[in-house]
């Protein structure tokens, strides 16, 4: 807000279902000694100093309009004239709305007809109204949908996506609400005209402040929640939602100060549509260079040694003619509700490969013998770890699943004791051989070629549990 002895701005809200507040608060700052004069970027009410007066004030929907409209278009000048005849003042115009004012007492309404004002109304509020909120409702019930399916698994073990899941749940709330109070007061509406009375306003809108404090609000509080539970779980991604949301906020006031501009240059509804498309593409592409920029520090910066196993413990995966490696590609998946890790072992053949006990670097295919795929899940809660294994039992496929039917499985209880268990799957192929090892609180799902002996299930159960 901004005033002084001669001038005085302030932003606010324009509902077109609530056009008569918007009326009675110019009638206010009248009696105040406040005039409007003009109104830049849609929200922002420009008033000078006059003498008090009692007048009326009247905020009309224009059919031919656009929000995009900076100044006052040809074809509304028929309709201000009409109005003048009528004893009606015009003010100025502002995207779809006229504003009018009269000192006569007995002039008549602008719009006499209640159910043709309505149905104006209808079809201005129909995109913001109906249309917008059906699309996000419909995003925000997909996105949860496969968060709560395909990608639970993801979603527990990642900051990022649990965030998005949250951000989802907050915008399909939003909008839900929005729809329901639009489509009340809708019915509302449509019963009061039908009644020959006067259309009510709709008191469930937010007012501008409230809507961006609402935003900014929620941005904080997202922001430090998820700030608060990466640092206690050691997750380093947290550090992009406070950036995410700045730019965010960033955009609305960029947004609202380039509506002034346009306004001020008196910018065509072409114009100000191209603008609004650059500015759309330039802030996309800094929200995806930043976390981009965020992701790359976050993994460059990721200990690499999550997983310890000793160079003398991957001998014993190996015979006497090969040498074991880990893995350069060994994915870690978060430590949040659940955390999963990836790695590989490979065994390659020392003469194949011409390697020498000094050479550290062998390609990717020279020598390669055979290979053990680990999976080490790890959940905080029991409830999740018996969510696992139920899903390996009826192989049930989600991203990080365990694919292991635990029902044909068989177990080794030679290497059992004090709830730790083995279950194994020996497949009519060689490459199909896998092992379930679990204690209560980790699951260990392994891949490989070949029946394990006494002295590796020794190292798997001293690496991992």
């Amino acid at each position: 807000m901004k005033k002084d002895d001669n001038i005085f701005s302030i932003n606010r809200a324009v509902n077109y279902d609530d056009l008569d507040s918007a009326a009675a608060y110019l009638e206010k700052m009248a009696r105040e000694g406040w005039m409007l004069k003009d109104i830049t970027g849609t929200t922002r009410f420009n008033f000078v100093k006059t003498d008090p007066g009692e007048l009326r004030f009247a905020v009309e929907i224009f059919s031919e309009g656009s929000i995009y409209d900076t100044y006052t278009i040809e074809s509304n000048q028929e309709y201000i004239e009409y109005c003048k005849k009528a004893g009606w003042n015009f003010i100025c115009s502002s995207g779809k709305l006229d504003y009018f004012y009269t000192e006569d007492k007995n002039a008549p309404e602008i719009e006499s007809d209640p159910a043709m004002k309505l149905k104006t109304i209808e079809k201005a509020q129909r995109q913001m109204k109906i249309v917008f909120p059906l699309i996000f409702i419909a995003m925000s019930a997909v996105n949860l949908l496969i968060n709560l399916t395909n990608s639970l698994n993801v979603m527990e073990c990642s900051f990022l996506h649990f965030s998005a899941a949250m951000l989802w749940i907050f915008v399909g709330a939003l909008y839900i609400m929005m729809l329901i109070f639009y489509l009340a007061w809708r019915g509302k509406a449509r019963r009061a005209v039908a009644c020959g009375e006067k259309i009510p306003p709709n008191k469930m809108n937010l007012s501008f402040k409230a809507g961006y404090g609402l935003i900014i609000a929620f941005g904080l509080v997202h922001s430090a929640f998820m700030m608060l539970m990466g640092l206690k779980f050691g997750e380093k991604e947290v550090f992009m939602f406070p950036f995410i949301w700045a730019v965010i906020i960033l955009l609305v006031f960029i947004s609202r100060g380039l509506s002034v501009y346009a306004e001020k240059k008196r910018l065509s509804r072409g114009s100000y549509k191209a603008l609004l498309a650059v500015l759309t593409v330039v802030w996309s592409a800094v929200l995806i260079t930043g976390i981009t920029i965020v992701v790359v520090l976050i993994m460059n910066s990721s200990s690499k040694e999550r997983i310890s196993l000793a160079e003398k413990d991957m001998e014993v995966f190996g015979e006497s003619d090969v040498f074991v490696k880990r893995d350069q590609t060994d994915t870690h998946w978060g430590h949040f509700i659940l955390s999963v890790d990836q790695y590989t072992l490979t065994a390659y053949d020392k003469e194949a490969a011409g390697r020498h006990d000094d050479e550290e670097y062998i390609s990717d295919e020279a020598g390669l013998s055979r290979s053990w795929e680990f999976s080490i899940y790890k959940p905080r809660f029991k409830s999740t770890y018996d969510r696992l294994l139920k899903e390996a039992r009826e192989e049930k496929y989600r991203q990080l699943s365990i694919n292991f039917d635990t029902d044909i499985a068989a177990h080794v209880p030679e290497f059992e004791s004090d709830g730790f268990s083995v279950l194994s799957i020996r497949g009519k192929s060689p490459v199909m051989q896998r092992y379930l090892f679990c204690d209560g609180s980790t699951i260990v799902y392994l891949h490989c070629d070949e029946d394990l002996s006494a002295q590796q299930m020794e190292v798997i159960r001293r690496a991992f549990f």
